[in-house]
């Protein structure tokens, strides 16, 4: 994917480590808080080539942040599925919320970037955590279903357990997606 934005010269491109961490150093880089040599994950432009600053930064579950959604513009969010040139894994019609679960896959199927730039170890939030990100966003935000946001949700099938014994008991049952891939599958599962 590097190629894909290499071509669009922009000053950076986060390439190794969680996006958010990247942006950061970048902002901080360039408000002069931040020498480059402490910048890493990123490939930045300078006269006119790319400089690879190495491998990025892999945070903890409990320090990934989520957007405030009362500061979330949600008829802008609803207009990406609503658009028929845009190609997303959205459900048409339907206004998705979608959060964060899981980072990082150790599988390397041979299409697939994740490990490159989240690692190969699965990084996952708690089952708690992220119905408390999902109640949040619900006060400000009517969306018809959850969109989980992991490499391979099921490849660790007792969070999905947990995940799924908690929504039953939860006063909303939220309808929910994701993706995963075969051979993390099993009857009970599905």
């Amino acid at each position: 994917f590097r190629s894909f934005f290499e071509r669009y010269r922009p000053d950076a491109i986060v390439v190794s480590g969680d996006w958010e961490v990247g942006v950061a150093q970048f902002v901080e880089l360039c408000s002069g808080a931040r020498k480059p040599e402490d910048v890493h994950g990123l490939l930045l432009r300078e006269n006119g080539h790319f400089r690879d600053t190495g491998p990025g930064v892999l945070l903890p579950p409990e320090q990934w942040a989520d957007p405030d959604p009362a500061e979330v513009p949600w008829d802008d969010y609803n207009r990406i599925y609503a658009s028929r040139q845009l190609k997303t894994s959205g459900l048409a019609g339907m206004r998705e919320f979608s959060v964060t679960v899981a980072k990082g896959c150790p599988l390397g199927c041979a299409f697939c970037t994740i490990p490159g730039y989240q690692g190969r170890k699965d990084r996952r939030r708690s089952v708690s955590s992220v119905l408390a990100c999902v109640d949040e966003a619900r006060r400000s935000y009517a969306f018809d279903y959850v969109s989980l946001f992991a490499p391979t949700l099921t490849l660790r099938r007792d969070w999905v357990l947990d995940f799924c014994y908690a929504l039953l008991n939860h006063p909303r049952r939220y309808r929910w997606k994701s993706c995963t891939t075969l051979q993390a599958l099993d009857e009970e599962l599905v």
